[in-house]
């Protein structure tokens, strides 16, 4: 029972620090164009917004983050880093949430305009589904 001081944090590692960087760069190489083209549309959305009112780029901003946590819960989460840490499933169910909370928070919000006492009750349980989900 004396060796268990002989154990270092790098003892308790699930995997090798190069197998995760391998994990990224696996991802990168199977979709390559991505890394390229989405910083791309990042740039060009914020350019948009800054033109735009925030009424008109608020729904644009919640879909593309919905959409970019339901990708990351697929693409990242469930395929690659699922078979070497067993919590990466519980995260997705949890990416998968949270996107879905950010469409019913677009549904709302996109729906309802602030003209009686119910859609001012029903915009604040989109906003505050929006701050839990972010």
């Amino acid at each position: 029972m004396s060796e268990w001081w002989t154990y270092r944090p790098q003892n308790f590692l699930m995997f090798a620090p190069d197998t995760y960087w391998r994990l990224f760069e696996l991802a990168n190489q199977a979709a390559w164009p991505l890394p390229i083209v989405l910083p791309m549309l990042g740039v060009a959305w914020i350019a948009w917004w800054w033109r735009r009112p925030a009424g008109a780029a608020l729904p644009v901003a919640t879909a593309a983050l919905a959409l970019a946590l339901a990708a990351v819960a697929r693409f990242h989460l469930q395929t690659l880093y699922a078979p070497i840490n067993w919590a990466a499933l519980q995260f997705a169910w949890l990416f998968w949430g949270l996107a879905a909370a950010l469409v019913m928070l677009l549904a709302v919000t996109v729906r309802s305009r602030p003209r009686s006492a119910e859609t001012v009750v029903r915009r604040g349980i989109a906003l505050g589904l929006f701050f839990v989900s972010v």
